[in-house]
C-alpha cells in the first residue's frame, strides 16, 4: 500500500509536458503579424509619398497657370496705360516679331507701327519672362494678335511654365477690348442741344448739360442737367437723377476724358507712314485750302488739291491734279492740311487731318457690314455749306478740339440732314441750319470699327477666356 501511495505521489508531482507544436505556432503567428504590419507600414509610406508627389505636381500645374494669367494681366495693364501699346512695343515676354515687309524686331524693343505681324515657327517659345523677381520659380511667354478687320479686340496667348522643369506648361487664350468713341452716337465734352425736329437713335453723352426737345430713342447721359420737352424712350441719367431716377455717376463713375483722344490723329499719321506704300500720307508746304478725297465703289480713292475755298462757301471749290490710289490696306490716310471727303467707300479706313475735315457731299458704303470710315479732325468736323439741302452720310467722327457742325451753323437748309454713325466733339455741335435732323447710330460699329480709333475706358472687358493646348 505504501508503494502504491509513493507512485501516486510521484505521479502527482511530475511536471506536465506541453502539447507538441504550441511553441512553434506562436512564433509563426508573431512573424505573420510582423510581416503584415511591415507591409501595411510600407504601403502607408508609399501611399503618402505618392500623394505628396501628386500634390506637388498639382501645385506646379496650378502655379504655371497662374504664371500664364500673370502674363495676360501684365499685358492688359500695359494696354490700359497705352491703348496702342501693341503698336508701340514688343513686350519683353514676346518672341521676336516678323514684319510683313520683311525683317524681325526683337523682344522688349520698340515696334515701328506695322498693323500686323507674325511669329516664325522657329522663334516661338524662345522668350520667357520670370514671374516677379529674376529668382522666381515660374515664367511666361506671350504671343499677341492686334485688332484687325475693324475689331478693337486684342488676343493674347500666354504660356506659363516652371523654370526647373520646362515640360510643365499651361496656356491661356484671352481676347479683350475697351469701349470706343464709336460706341456712342454723340459724345461731347461740352453742353449739347437738340431741337424739336431732331431724333437721336444712339446713346448721347455730354460732360456738360443736355437739352433735348426732340425724340431720344436711346440712353441720354449728362454730367450736368438733362432738360427739354422732348420724348425720351430710354434711360435719362444726369447729375442728380431728377429726370428719370438714374444718376450719371452710377453709370460713369469717372467721366470720359477727351485728353485720351490727344494722340488719335498722330497714331493715324504714324500708321500711314509705317509701311511703305501701305498707307497714304498727304503733306505739302504749299498754301492750299484742302485735299479732296473722293472714294470710289471699286475700292479706290481719288485725291485732288483745292487751292482756294472755304467750308462756308455755297459752291464747292475747284480741285485739280486728280490721282487715284487703292484704299490703303493698312487703313490709314493722314493729311497735314484740311480734308474734304465724299463718295462711296469700299474698304476700312480712317482719315485724319491736322486741320479740319469737311463732309463735301454724300458719303456712303458699298456694304455697311464690311466697310467703315472714321474721320479724325484736330479742329472741326464741318458739313460744307455747299452740300445738298437733303443729305445722308455715314461715318464715325472726332472733332478733337472743335465742333461738329454745319459750316454756317444757323444757315438755311430746307431739307433733311441724316448722319448714320457716331460723333465725338470737344465743343458740342450745331446743325440747326437743317429743317429736319436725324442722328442715327450705326449698329455695325459695335462689331466693325474704324482702324486706329481711340479706346475710352481705362478698364477692358474680357470677350473670351479659355485654356488651350
Amino acid at each position: 500500500m505504501s508503494a502504491r501511495l509513493h507512485r501516486t505521489t510521484a505521479d502527482m508531482i511530475e511536471p506536465r509536458r506541453p502539447a507538441r507544436g504550441d511553441d512553434g505556432g506562436a512564433i509563426v503567428l508573431v512573424l505573420v503579424v510582423g510581416v503584415l504590419l511591415l507591409s501595411f507600414a510600407s504601403m502607408i509610406v508609399k501611399r503618402t509619398a505618392t500623394e505628396t508627389r501628386q500634390s506637388l505636381a498639382a501645385s506646379e500645374y496650378d502655379a504655371v497657370l497662374h504664371a500664364a494669367e500673370a502674363g495676360v494681366n501684365d499685358y492688359i495693364a500695359k494696354v490700359t496705360e497705352d491703348h496702342l501699346y501693341y503698336g508701340h512695343e514688343v513686350h519683353a515676354a514676346e518672341d521676336r516679331r516678323t514684319r510683313t515687309s520683311g525683317g524681325t524686331v526683337a523682344s522688349g524693343t520698340s515696334w515701328p507701327g506695322d498693323p500686323a505681324w507674325s511669329y516664325a515657327a522657329a522663334d516661338r517659345y524662345q522668350t520667357w519672362r520670370p514671374l516677379g523677381s529674376t529668382n522666381s520659380l515660374y515664367e511666361y511667354n506671350l504671343a499677341v494678335v492686334p485688332p484687325g478687320n475693324g475689331s478693337l479686340a486684342i488676343t493674347v496667348t500666354a504660356t506659363g511654365r516652371k523654370r526647373s522643369n520646362p515640360k510643365v506648361t499651361r496656356s491661356l487664350e484671352v481676347q479683350f477690348q475697351g469701349t470706343s468713341v464709336a460706341d456712342f452716337q454723340m459724345l461731347s465734352n461740352a453742353a449739347v442741344s437738340y431741337g424739336a425736329t431732331a431724333t437721336t437713335n444712339g446713346k448721347v453723352y455730354s460732360n456738360g448739360g443736355i437739352v433735348h426737345d426732340g425724340t431720344a430713342n436711346k440712353g441720354v447721359y449728362s454730367a450736368g442737367q438733362i432738360t427739354g420737352a422732348g420724348t425720351f424712350n430710354d434711360v435719362r441719367c444726369d447729375v442728380d437723377g431728377s429726370p428719370g431716377g438714374c444718376t450719371f455717376a452710377s453709370v460713369f463713375p469717372t467721366p470720359i476724358s477727351f485728353s485720351s483722344f490727344s494722340s488719335a490723329g498722330s497714331e493715324v499719321a504714324r500708321a500711314s507712314q509705317s509701311v511703305s506704300g501701305k498707307g497714304i500720307f498727304l503733306d505739302t508746304t504749299a498754301t492750299i485750302f484742302a485735299y479732296q478725297l473722293t472714294f470710289n465703289s471699286g475700292g479706290t480713292v481719288t485725291i485732288e488739291t483745292c487751292t482756294s475755298g472755304a467750308a462756308t462757301d455755297t459752291t464747292a471749290p475747284t480741285c485739280t491734279g486728280a490721282v487715284t490710289k487703292d484704299v490703303p490696306t493698312i487703313g490709314a490716310i493722314y493729311s497735314t492740311k484740311s480734308v474734304i471727303v465724299k463718295g462711296t467707300l469700299k474698304g476700312r479706313v480712317t482719315v485724319a487731318s491736322n486741320g479740319d475735315i469737311i463732309v463735301g457731299g454724300p458719303l456712303t458704303y458699298v456694304s455697311g457690314q464690311q466697310d467703315v470710315v472714321g474721320l479724325i479732325a484736330e479742329g472741326n468736323i464741318f458739313i460744307a455749306q455747299w452740300v445738298p439741302n437733303t443729305i445722308t452720310w455715314y461715318g464715325a467722327v472726332i472733332a478733337r478740339t472743335g465742333q461738329y457742325k454745319l459750316a454756317n451753323c444757323s444757315g438755311t437748309k430746307s431739307g433733311t440732314y441724316k448722319h448714320v454713325g457716331a460723333v465725338a466733339t470737344a465743343l458740342g455741335g450745331c446743325m440747326s441750319g437743317f429743317t429736319t435732323r436725324i442722328y442715327e447710330y450705326d449698329a455695325n460699329l459695335q462689331f466693325l470699327q474704324p482702324p486706329f480709333f481711340p479706346v475710352l475706358e481705362e478698364a477692358y472687358k474680357i470677350l473670351r477666356y479659355r485654356e488651350i493646348g
